[in-house]
């Protein structure tokens, strides 16, 4: 389960835009639950909710999985495809470095 949206009383009761979904399973078998609706899959969920429609559905590539080393490489598809929110995200990263370099902010807590 990716979202579970367990109120009903607002419509869209977050911004859950500009995500990367990664799990091990197919993303047609995801289940996300938006306002009280279960939704089977990725884009059945985008579909009926007309949400997420820049989030994607990738593999982050994480430097490592192990150690863990949650930095991403160049050639994630995280990077520069976040959307900057100002001073609700912060100035820096999760490491103190500039929240954005290049054309737009990473997804996640650091900047690549």
């Amino acid at each position: 389960m990716f979202i579970n949206n367990f109120t009903n009383s607002e419509p869209t009761p977050a911004d859950v835009d500009y995500n990367l979904y990664f799990p091990s399973v197919n993303s047609s078998v995801t289940t996300f639950i938006w306002n009280g609706t279960n939704y089977s899959g990725f884009s059945a969920y985008q579909a009926a909710t007309k949400l997420g429609s820049h989030s994607s559905y990738a593999d982050p590539l994480f430097l490592n999985l192990t150690t863990p080393d949650l930095h991403i490489g160049a050639t994630s598809p995280a990077v520069n495809t976040g959307t900057d929110l100002g001073a609700v995200v912060g100035t820096v990263d999760f490491e103190g470095n500039p929240r954005t370099k290049g054309s737009s902010i990473d997804i996640g807590a650091y900047e690549e």
